[in-house]
């Protein structure tokens, strides 16, 4: 035998015995006295599926209402199939919340494509429970073949967390790296529960400020999509039908941006709108010259979804007066 098939064959080894040297992957009746009161929580490795396994994390059991649940997950090839990548990070990832599936829009995913060989491993990999989760079809799910899974221009029910307990899986698609090495498959992570916690709701029929709820999530879906359009054909800004795109992700960041007063939305949605603004106005004078204004709305629209998505902070939210 090789060398390198000695340490393949090493490293294979040491990753089957990592749950059983790891102990159980619950958390024991009785914490510890320096424990924490609310711990991470991992799941169990799933069963290999063609040799790959996932887990999941969460970064805490317990979650207020006005929070955005944060997660890991991480998975590992053991072999024996080698030249395969998963896409990396959550974007392309499929969710599954009290037995419904849920998957980011066709137009918001991608990522890149770290290596999965044999004995490698993918780790650490951020996923949030926000409302940019969207409900998907079984179709869609099994769907193998790449990471755009459905137009983005359609607006489906997005993920909405209320008190209580949740059980949670996560999937995601292993794919072949090089061309004519099989077919891409799906592995399914065991189940992960958490709990939300309520909060006092506002008076009224306002919604809470943090996250969206249901009508701000969609407008601001909405507005990312529509601006999502502007972004991918920013390099070329004499497309003739960039006057009515731009216009049109002008309107709905416009909607976005009014029902995000006050929240910790407004000012990632009022900067879309200023910078759609100042590209539509670029557009009128100068289509030949408007490259520069509109690749701005591609930083504000990235901005916007990551902080929708809880990848980066919400800004303080503004008191009205």
């Amino acid at each position: 035998m090789t060398n390198k098939a000695w340490m393949v064959a090493l490293s294979v080894l040491a990753l089957a015995l990592d749950p059983l040297m790891a102990g159980p992957a619950t958390q024991p009746a009785t914490q510890p006295a320096d424990q924490p009161a609310n711990p991470r929580i991992w799941s169990i490795w799933s069963p290999p599926e063609q040799g790959v396994q996932l887990r999941f994390l969460a970064e805490q059991r317990t979650w207020c209402e006005d929070e955005i649940p944060r997660l890991r997950w991480e998975v590992r090839n053991l072999g024996p199939r080698e030249h395969l990548t998963v896409v990396d990070g959550q974007r392309a990832a499929q969710l599954e919340v009290d037995g419904i599936w849920y998957q980011w829009p066709g137009g918001l995913r991608g990522g890149t494509l770290p290596d999965l060989g044999v004995g490698r491993s993918l780790e650490d990999q951020l996923l949030t429970l926000s409302p940019i989760w969207t409900e998907a079809t079984t179709k869609e799910l099994a769907w193998a073949g790449g990471m755009f899974g459905f137009d983005s221009k359609e607006v489906r029910h997005s993920l909405q967390l209320k008190p209580g307990t949740h059980t949670l899986r996560l999937g995601v698609i292993a794919k072949p790296s090089r061309a004519n090495t099989g077919e891409g498959f799906r592995v399914v992570s065991p189940p992960l529960p958490i709990v939300v916690t309520p909060i006092p709701e506002p008076a009224g029929d306002k919604e809470r400020p943090w996250p969206p709820g249901p009508k701000l999530a969609q407008a601001l879906k909405e507005a990312i999509f529509t601006a999502g359009i502007v972004s991918q054909n920013s390099p070329r800004p004499a497309e003739p039908q960039m006057p009515q795109w731009i216009a049109e992700a002008l309107a709905k960041a416009q909607r976005a941006a009014e029902l995000a007063k006050g929240t910790p939305m407004e000012t990632a949605t009022k900067e879309l709108v200023e910078t759609l603004e100042a590209g539509q106005k670029s557009l009128a004078s100068d289509p030949a010259a408007a490259t520069p204004a509109l690749h701005e709305v591609g930083r504000k629209f990235g901005t916007l979804v990551r902080t929708l998505s809880g990848e980066l902070p919400p800004s303080p939210a503004t008191q009205k007066k």
